[in-house]
């Protein structure tokens, strides 16, 4: 209702409180883009590559195959109805609040205190915090045991390239007498 060229009362409030809430979503908007970054850590760190250095066509296909899971976590994650319905309804904030500061406890290198205070943030955050807990330290258990493994088989790799055995030290030992020229007497 328009009275004499001014907006009527009505109006205006309806304005306000629409661009309230379009700043309220927008904000649900970025935590869930956090999210969906933060997923694709996850999925990098449990689905990471064991083999490093070289450049050869299986590394690159573990890469690739990496990568690719990487990007299917993160479109599952940010298009699943439950996350939009969740991103769209500014009450389940504090929700998303909880899953942003738990799903970053995941990663190993983070400090023992960051652990602490960013758990501590996610159960003051929403009270579902606590349930997302077990998950997290599946998480990180087999996070950890991806990467001991990991080193554990580049150590193999590497003890078997030290050790030779006999008959492969007698025959670089006469490939070098082979291939070094003759000596003049």
């Amino acid at each position: 209702i328009i009275m004499n060229g001014r907006q009527s009362i009505f109006q205006r409030e309806e304005l306000v409180l629409t661009s309230e809430l379009f700043i309220h979503r927008f904000v649900n908007v970025l935590i869930h883009v956090a999210l969906v970054q933060l997923v694709g850590v996850v999925a990098q760190l449990l689905f990471a590559t064991t083999a490093a250095g070289e450049n050869t066509t299986n590394n690159q296909r573990q890469q690739r195959l990496q990568r690719y899971t990487q990007y299917v976590a993160q479109i599952f994650f940010a298009l699943h109805p439950t996350h939009v319905e969740a991103v769209a309804n500014v009450a389940n904030r504090p929700h998303l609040l909880a899953l942003l500061f738990n799903v970053t406890i995941v990663d190993p290198n983070i400090p023992f205190l960051a652990v602490g205070v960013l758990g501590a943030a996610g159960l003051l955050s929403a009270e579902t915090g606590i349930f997302q807990y077990p998950a997290i330290v599946l998480m990180m258990t087999a996070i950890q045991y991806r990467r001991e493994l990991a080193l554990s088989m580049e150590e193999g790799e590497n003890v078997q390239e030290d050790e030779l055995s006999p008959s492969q030290e007698e025959n670089a030992e006469s490939e070098e007498q082979s291939s070094s020229p003759p000596s003049s007497l």
